[in-house]
């Protein structure tokens, strides 16, 4: 049994997407004490931001529960280790990720899991957004990938997270600080597409 589902009574779902969870014990904040902590769902900027913090992967983790939450990082860490654990998991149900003792999900299934979602041919790839993006042009409800040259793949540099976000973003011909607020989990997708374009089943991602 995950841990979301034995503290499920602790945890409520919002009609956007967020996620409350009532805490063990109050957390010590600037404005008072925190009884319970509200995750929004990420964006893809925020994938990008996490990549790039220092640390280990409890470091980047912490981070982005604290972000998602509109916590300070020095009052995150004081939750109890247990309900740190709970909204890490929270955070990978956002990413369709479940706990490894739960299912095995390696990473690079993500497509084959949203194919409901996905549209391929011998030019690219579109997917359709969990969420429309609002832009300066419209909204937007499909990005698609052209497949990338040699020389696309060449300037990306190394392969990571950050460098596939300036890809897809090359790629769909939508900028980069816009292509950020998107769902994380369409970027993720997006980033694995990009990645089986150049013959890989994982993702270009980490740091």
């Amino acid at each position: 049994m995950s841990l979301t589902e034995r503290y499920a009574d602790r945890l409520e779902n919002a009609e956007d997407g967020s996620v409350s969870f009532s805490l063990r014990r109050a957390l010590k904040a600037q404005d008072g004490e925190v009884a319970f902590l509200a995750l929004r769902r990420p964006r893809f900027e925020d994938m990008l931001a996490q990549s790039k913090q220092p640390g280990d992967d409890m470091d980047r983790v912490g981070w982005l529960i604290a972000k998602l939450s509109g916590v300070a990082p020095s009052a995150f860490e004081g939750i109890d280790a247990e309900d740190g654990l709970v909204l890490a998991e929270v955070i990978g149900g956002f990413l369709d990720r479940l706990p490894d003792e739960e299912e095995e999900r390696q990473d690079g299934d993500l497509p084959a899991r949203h194919a409901d979602r996905i549209v391929q041919d011998d030019d690219g790839a579109a997917l359709t957004l969990r969420r429309p993006l609002a832009t300066k042009d419209g909204e937007v409800t499909q990005i698609t990938l052209r497949r990338p040259t040699w020389k696309e793949v060449k300037a990306r540099g190394k392969a990571n997270l950050t460098s596939s976000a300036k890809l897809i973003a090359t790629l769909s011909g939508i900028g980069l600080l816009t292509l950020g607020r998107i769902d994380a989990l369409d970027g993720l997708i997006l980033a694995e597409l990009v990645s089986g374009f150049l013959g890989n089943s994982r993702p270009s991602g980490g740091r």
